[in-house]
Formats: structure tokens, sequence, C-alpha cells
């Protein structure tokens, strides 16, 4: 298993650290920032192929790395959902009598204390949310 914050932030490296320290590995850390943080965060997951990548960002992060790994496109997460977990399963890809590429499979689920009631509505006006 190999573990990837998408930031470097103290917060971020505090979630990891007790997951790595229980299976005695080391985070790899991507401080990529800007419109290339998805892709190279992306890139650091692709390197452990077969193997299983927990990969911790923030609400703003985490929907565009699940779509630079081939997930579905959807808007940013809302700032107060701290529960939210994706797994995603990325295999090879593969192509239909179509030719096009089969969809990578995402499943939304939750893990931790509740969110906190409405924290899945954006504070600020204009801004929609799906929530998956």
């Amino acid at each position: 298993m190999a573990i990837t914050p998408c930031e470097s932030w103290p917060a971020r490296l505090a979630f990891t650290q007790p997951t790595a320290t229980a299976l005695g590995i080391t985070p790899d850390v991507v401080t990529a920032d800007g419109a290339t943080h998805a892709q190279e965060v992306a890139a650091a997951v692709r390197k452990h192929a077969g193997g299983t990548v927990l990969v911790v960002g923030h609400s703003n992060t985490i929907p565009a790395i699940i779509a630079a790994l081939g997930g579905p496109k959807f808007p940013d997460l809302c700032d107060g959902v701290y529960s939210s977990l994706f797994v995603m399963e990325i295999a090879a890809p593969e192509r239909g009598a179509t030719g096009v590429k089969a969809p990578v499979p995402l499943v939304r689920s939750q893990f931790g204390a509740a969110d906190a009631p409405g924290a899945d509505q954006k504070a600020r006006a204009g801004n929609r949310v799906m929530m998956l």
C-alpha cells in the first residue's frame, strides 16, 4: 500500500500518518499546486499499479484527481464535508467493440463521524453540488 497525500499541509499528513505507521510505510507527498496538481497526483498513484493507494486531499482537489484517474467529473466538494470516501478500481483501459474506453467505477461512501447537518450545501451563492 502506498499513501500519497495531495498536499503537504500538516493536517493532511496528520491524517495520513497513523495509517502509514500501522502499515510500516512512508507516505509519498505530492507537493504540486496549480493546473498540473491533479495530473501529478494521478501519475504518483499510477506508479503503484496493482496496489492500494490512499489519496488524502481537499474539497477542491479530490474531484480533479478522480477525473485525472479516469473517473467521472463533478464539482468541488463542499468545504464542510469531511466524511466522504471515494473508492476507485483502476485497471488497464479496455475498449469495447465501439472503441470507447470503459469508465472507471467510482463508489462514494462515508467514514468516521457524520458531517454536520447542512454540510453538503455550499456557503457561497451560485455554486451547485452534485452529490454522488
